[in-house]
């Protein structure tokens, strides 16, 4: 009997993932658990490789269900795992994890704004899994997202 127990634990754990800096997710949760702390950060949407869209945001919200989009929206950006097909990861510099949302027609590359990821100035919901990110438009200051002094290339990601 404990043969059985074991065997089935060992099934369990080949199916589990094991990533290290580069790697291809595509569980659901896996994907909202990498994004939803992220925090401040910069971000790419990219067809045939062109940058279509850029700039910075904060993520309010991961939410995982058939109901809500994803939006990028005046400094503030709202996840639903549920319009990727998978995500991508892979460490592009010694502190920097760049992160690929892969959807049958884009790809929307993000990275953690290393330079504002101080805590925000204002309430923030800890549980973004859960969709409870809401706040009033006057809690977020959108003022920290515009620093034209930093650099946003189209082609910082092609290393």
């Amino acid at each position: 009997m404990l043969e059985n127990v074991s065997s089935g634990n060992d099934r369990k754990k080949k199916d589990l993932q094991f990533i290290v800096n580069d790697g291809i997710i595509y569980n659901k949760r896996d994907i909202m658990t990498l994004l939803w702390d992220l925090g401040f950060i910069v971000y790419f949407e990219v067809d045939a490789e062109r940058v279509l869209n850029k700039g910075r945001g904060f993520i309010m919200r991961v939410s995982m269900n058939n109901e809500e989009p994803t939006l990028f929206l005046n400094g503030r950006v709202y996840l639903n795992v549920n319009t990727f097909d998978y995500m991508r990861v892979k460490k592009v510099k010694e502190s920097m994890t760049l992160y690929e949302l892969h959807s049958e027609n884009r790809i929307i590359k993000i990275i953690p704004d290393t330079k504002k990821q101080q805590s925000p100035q204002f309430k923030y919901v800890a549980d973004a899994m859960a969709g409870l990110g809401a706040m009033a438009e006057e809690e977020f200051p959108v003022e920290n997202l515009d620093d034209s002094s930093d650099d946003l290339s189209d082609d910082w990601w092609k290393n």
